[in-house]
């Protein structure tokens, strides 16, 4: 199995695709990427925000080739830290390009959407089907069929806060991922899969 592209590729072209799907919805919509001395620090935390915000995270996940057909893996460190996240109230999606080519990513090619539905925080591999849903696991949702339902899981799992509140606890699923063993005794320099943040009003 092998790919043709990375995450930090993929997360270029899926944050615009995914920024306009929740501006269907809510106003504003920042995507933005948590680093504890930026945008966690005391000059961030004085931002006037609105009193309450709703925030989602997202991981890209690249194409693979598996046969013939597309597949997605979801590594154990994305599991670990969507189950902090969604201690939080912050939900997390996965987001899939189904380009089976860099140059594909020219045109207008379709984005799959899942969330993590596992805390067995082992690796899988989701061979992606025909119509582009998932054939094999059970430790996923999705893919989403519509941007009502992204907005209906985002309500459903979703707790609003204030910007202060959301920093805090952003902080605290950074600090709780970093010194979980899975992650210490492999990664020295924390967890390899960030997600990309998004905050609603």
């Amino acid at each position: 199995m092998s790919s043709f592209v990375s995450e930090r590729t993929v997360e270029f072209y899926l944050v615009p695709r995914f920024k306009a799907l929740l501006s269907a919805k809510y106003s504003y919509v920042l995507p933005f990427f948590y680093w504890k001395t930026r945008e966690g620090n005391a000059l961030s935390h004085s931002d006037e925000f609105p009193t309450r915000v709703t925030t989602c995270a997202m991981f890209p996940r690249r194409p693979k080739v598996h046969g013939e057909h597309l597949a997605m893996t979801v590594n154990s460190e994305v599991y670990l830290m969507s189950e902090h996240l969604a201690e939080a109230g912050i939900p997390t999606f996965l987001g899939f390009p189904d380009v089976e080519a860099f140059s594909r990513f020219a045109d207008d090619f379709k984005c799959l959407w899942f969330s993590p539905n596992s805390k067995r925080r082992e690796y899988t591999l989701h061979q992606i089907g025909p119509k582009n849903g998932v054939m094999e696991g059970t430790t996923l949702i999705g893919p989403f069929e519509s941007e009502r339902a992204i907005h209906e899981h985002i309500e459903a799992n979703a707790k609003q806060q204030t910007w202060c509140t959301l920093l805090d606890l952003l902080f605290e699923a950074h600090s709780k991922i970093s010194q979980d063993d899975m992650i210490r005794t492999r990664f020295r320099f924390g967890p390899p899969y960030k997600p990309v943040y998004f905050v609603m009003w």
